[in-house]
């Protein structure tokens, strides 16, 4: 069984969330006519992460997911795929504990070692 850490409700849609999990996420849809539910899992390949939060970009087509490990994943909402990991120069110490998306594309992030930083995504 896995059990979801976060959940996040898509912005434009009622009927689509993201969960995350220590090693992986679900796009989960809801039929409410049919009165079903259905998730599709999203691969990483071979990056494995416990995933302690997440975000999705103001027209749902993207995902931020922090991790304990210091670094950020973005997944591609609309083909559920992995897109890429960063930073590439610096992780955030003790992992990443908040994620917030500014107006403007950049994002906060707030680290375990009380670090706060503004990156551009």
């Amino acid at each position: 069984m896995n059990v979801a850490n976060k959940i996040k409700f898509f912005n434009n849609t009622h009927n689509k969330f993201i969960t995350i999990h220590n090693y992986g996420m679900r796009v989960w849809t809801c039929d409410f006519v049919a009165k079903k539910v259905a998730y599709h899992d999203i691969n990483t390949g071979q990056i494995k992460r416990k995933f302690q939060c997440i975000e999705i970009n103001p027209d749902d087509t993207s995902a931020y997911l922090g991790t304990l490990t210091g670094d950020i994943i973005e997944i591609d909402l609309v083909r559920q795929l992995y897109k890429r990991i960063g930073p590439a120069k610096m992780l955030f110490q003790l992992g990443i504990n908040v994620l917030q998306l500014l107006p403007n594309g950049d994002m906060l992030v707030g680290a375990g070692d009380g670090t706060i930083a503004k990156i551009h995504t």
